[in-house]
Formats: structure tokens, sequence, C-alpha cells
């Protein structure tokens, strides 16, 4: 007969498992576009940043998205994931019908769920499957629906699967910025930098000995938007980092 030693672990035993789940107030907003958009149209947005998370996710038409430096296309499900002060703007190359959701988390909700944002090498533009493009497309018009259902639980509920979906790297690819010319780079390059020094468009004409025409031209052929727009929308964002940091 064989006999326990004193310190042997009983295998029967239960098991347990404790901890603490702690989920952020969920706060969002959420918005469903589609209109007939077209190259500087004064409807759309300009060049900004806001407080919120913003996901992005286009449906249709032929577009792109600035983010901070770099240009990225859009695809049908593809997802553009900007943070607080963060440089963006939606860019339409040519008329067409433009359809996109849009979901904004607070920054106190964003900052808990998501977290990977903020991780080294994140790009904010994440491409998807088809099929995992189309549940993420059924998810947004889940929660911008008209119904007068009290259903806000679900509601949330599906916020949270489309957190997930974005979370979970193994479901979608980083996409790479589209290409400039060298010239155009270090431009940018330049006014990211010494945007603080920057007294008007003049500096940085003369800095790269070309026309502030010229300059005006090339930056809306390759960002769509006028120097002037980018260099204030560089200064908002350094101002909302120090204000958030107490200065």
């Amino acid at each position: 007969m064989k006999t326990s030693k004193i310190n042997e672990p009983i295998t029967n035993a239960p098991i347990l498992f404790e901890e603490n789940l702690s989920l952020p107030e969920i706060s969002y907003y959420a918005k469903h576009s589609g209109r007939f958009s077209y190259p500087d149209d004064p409807e759309l947005d300009g060049i900004h940043i806001h407080d919120d998370y913003e996901i992005y996710v286009h449906v249709n038409g032929n577009g792109a998205f600035l983010v901070d430096n770099n240009v990225y296309p859009l695809h049908r499900g593809d997802v553009i994931l900007t943070k607080p002060g963060d440089v963006h703007v939606f860019i339409v190359n040519d008329a067409s019908m433009t359809e996109y959701f849009c979901l904004w988390l607070s920054p106190a909700c964003g900052s808990r769920l998501l977290a990977f944002t903020h991780g080294d090498g994140f790009c904010p533009h994440l491409t998807f499957s088809e099929e995992i493009g189309e549940q993420l497309l059924r998810l947004l018009h889940r929660i911008t629906v008209e119904d007068d259902r009290p259903w806000e639980l679900e509601k949330i509920s599906t916020v949270l699967q489309i957190v997930l979906l974005l979370a979970d790297r193994t479901v979608h690819t980083p996409h790479a910025p589209l290409p400039l010319p060298e010239e155009m780079k270090r431009i940018i390059e330049y006014v990211d930098r010494e945007f603080r020094h920057i007294s008007g468009v003049g500096d940085i004409a003369t800095h790269f000995n070309i026309s502030p025409a010229t300059l005006n031209r090339r930056f809306r052929q390759y960002i769509h938007v006028s120097p002037q727009e980018f260099v204030k929308a560089k200064r908002l964002a350094f101002a909302k980092k120090l204000l958030d940091s107490g200065a």
C-alpha cells in the first residue's frame, strides 16, 4: 500500500485561480458617413488633431490618409488608428462616392483598451483579409444603426469585439506608406524638426531654395494640404503634448 509523504501535493484537490479585473468606462462615439466627395472639398475636415483615439475604417472611395509624416493608401476594410495628438487628415484623390465608419474612444478608455498603439513599431494603418474586413464593417454597422431598442450593453460588447480584432496581430498586417519624392521627404522632416522656429512659408522655401508657389504646389500634390496648414497642425500637436504634461 502506497503512503503519501507529508509534502506531496494532493492531486485531487481543487486548484484556485484569482484575478482582479478592472475595466475602464466604455466611453465612445460612432459615426457612419457616405457622400460624394472631391479633392479640396470644403465639407471635409482639414488637417487636425483631437483628444480622442480615432478608429477610421474605409468602405468606399479613392482615398488616402495622412498620419503625422506618412500617407497611407486606403482599400475597403482598411483601418487607420490615430492616438490623441496625432496630426492626421483624410485625403480624397478624385471625385467619387466616399463612405467610411469612425469610432472614437475617450482618452481614458482608449489608453486602456488600445494600449498596444503606444508600443514600439506600431503602424497606424492596418490591413485585414477580406473576410475579417467585412466582419469589422458589420460590427461597426451594428453600433451606428439607428434603433430604438434598449441594447446599449450589446453595443458596448460590439465595441470590445472591434478592439479585440484591432489588437490581434495575427489577423492584420501593417501597411507601408506611399513613397514620397526624396526632396518632399526632406521638406517634411525639416518642418517636423523645426516647426517651432518657422515663422512662415518663406522660411521653408528659402531653406530649400524653391519659390513659395512651388512649395505650396508640392504640398498640395503629395499630401493634399498647404504648408501653412501642416506647420500649424504640428504646432498644435506640440502645444497639446506640453499641456498634457502639465506645462
